[in-house]
Order: C-alpha cells, then sequence, then structure tokens
C-alpha cells in the first residue's frame, strides 16, 4: 500500500483514465476525492472505490460535482477533500 494515508483529487474520474487512476489509488491505500460533471457517474464510481476500499482495509472515496472550467467548483472539491481529510487550502 504505497499510498497509505496519502490524499488525492483524481480530476475527470467519473470514466475513463481518470477513473482507473482513482480505483488504482485506492488499491493503494489512497483517500481519493472523484471529481466530474455528471453526478450519477460520480456517485456510483464514490461507491464502487469505497467498497473496494472497505475490502481492502485501507483508503476511501469522496465524490464532489466539478466543472475544472470553473475556478470556483475547483476551489469547493478541495475544500471538500481537506473538510473531509484535513489538510490545508493555501493555493
Amino acid at each position: 500500500m504505497r499510498l497509505r494515508d496519502r490524499v488525492a483529487v483524481v480530476t475527470g474520474s467519473t470514466s475513463g483514465i481518470g477513473r482507473a487512476t482513482a480505483e488504482r489509488f485506492v488499491a493503494e491505500g489512497a483517500r481519493v476525492t472523484v471529481t466530474g460533471r455528471r453526478e450519477p457517474e460520480g456517485r456510483a464510481v464514490e461507491q464502487a472505490l469505497r467498497e473496494a476500499a472497505a475490502r481492502q482495509g485501507a483508503g476511501d472515496a469522496l465524490y464532489v460535482r466539478t466543472d475544472v472550467s470553473r475556478a470556483e467548483d475547483v476551489r469547493q472539491a478541495v475544500a471538500a477533500t481537506v473538510e473531509r481529510w484535513g489538510g490545508s487550502t493555501s493555493w
């Protein structure tokens, strides 16, 4: 578990390469914020990742609806991540 106790925000992680990245990070023990514009897909990915994390005994996931072309959405994703797992929001 190379990423145990690490936190990552993976953009565009409701499908494709982003989802595969989020899955790998959780498999390595990371706590991952899943982001994307499509909420149903995001919630499904969050649930799948949380179930995988529970089976492995490490990692976690959180979905935050985010359009990365909007600065406020990105700030909200970071703030939700920090609120959930701690850290700093200083840019």
